[in-house]
């Protein structure tokens, strides 16, 4: 998984650096965050509701309620994460940045923050990344909230 390391309010991987997102970094966050959505094949949602999804970050309370970061992979901005106290809102990587470890790094960097304060981290997942968080330790729970009309998004946690 590699080594993480924190210096001057950033975090660094081999090959990767991550520091925290401001307010002038939201809409490429939101960019990423579309592609990411946009991205997706249409088992899961209708392309009407990945519109609607990828579209609502310009609605979203971000600015003064999540912790984010940004990670630069080859000098690139690729991904983001943000979570606020425990829940974990955002984890979105660019399509071409997928399957080489980065969700990897970034959700350690969120679980390493959040269990300094909590003794557990929980999210919702879209089917889509299901089998992602399955793979690190979070489980299903029986909670389900449908905000698109036909994707219910499942809870997930994990105890530290």
């Amino acid at each position: 998984m590699g080594l993480l390391l924190p210096y001057a309010g950033r975090y660094t991987f081999v090959g990767l650096s991550i520091k925290p997102a401001n307010l002038k970094d939201l809409p490429l966050l939101g960019e990423i965050r579309r592609n990411a959505i946009m991205a997706q094949p249409e088992t899961f949602w209708t392309f009407e509701e990945k519109c609607k999804a990828a579209d609502a970050w310009e609605t979203m309370d971000v600015q003064n309620n999540f912790e984010l970061y940004k990670l630069f992979l080859n000098e690139n901005d690729s991904a983001f994460i943000g979570w606020k106290q425990n829940y974990l809102g955002y984890l979105f990587i660019l399509p071409e940045a997928q399957g080489k470890g980065i969700g990897d790094k970034l959700l350690k960097l969120a679980e390493a923050e959040i269990s300094k304060e909590h003794n557990y981290i929980w999210l919702y997942a879209h089917p889509y990344s299901e089998r992602f968080y399955q793979k690190h330790g979070y489980v299903k729970q029986r909670e389900t909230e449908n905000p698109f009309g036909t994707t219910l998004l499942h809870k997930f946690q994990k105890n530290f």
